[in-house]
């Protein structure tokens, strides 16, 4: 015989009240996963490229499986940030992985074809350490 016991609420992390629970859908997912490789690509610390090497196989995985599935990035679902800056945070990667042809025809199609045209019309910024100096 075995005693199944079963934990009370509120404890080892449980919720004490049921609720629903949030989940981000795979096309706003890979916009969350911009937002932070955006803020880190530059960076020289090693974790930080650890993250962002992490991030990056991320967003390639999310590209290819969105075309795959014949999904599009939504844009007006994403929350706290306009569109224009999503679609920077797009361009950046656009710009740092123009060799991955493959790649970037997959990026294309989870586009619609104006917002293709919007994020490559955008400049591409300059590159920032964000390396603290050291004099």
């Amino acid at each position: 015989n075995v005693l199944i016991e079963t934990l009370p609420t509120g404890r080892l992390g449980l919720p004490s009240v049921a609720k629903p629970v949030l989940y981000v859908t795979d096309y706003l997912l890979i916009l969350t996963k911009l937002n932070r490789w955006t803020k880190t690509y530059t960076s020289t610390r090693p974790m930080t490229i650890q993250k962002n090497s992490s991030d990056r196989n991320d967003i390639t995985f999310l590209i290819r499986w969105l075309a795959e599935n014949d999904l599009r990035i939504q844009f007006d679902q994403y929350q706290g940030k306009p569109k224009i800056d999503l679609l920077r945070m797009v361009r950046i990667f656009h710009g740092k992985h123009e060799e991955a042809v493959e790649l970037m025809e997959k990026l294309r199609r989870i586009l619609s074809p104006s917002d293709w045209d919007e994020m490559v019309a955008l400049p591409l910024p300059n590159d920032e350490s964000l390396v603290p100096p050291t004099d």
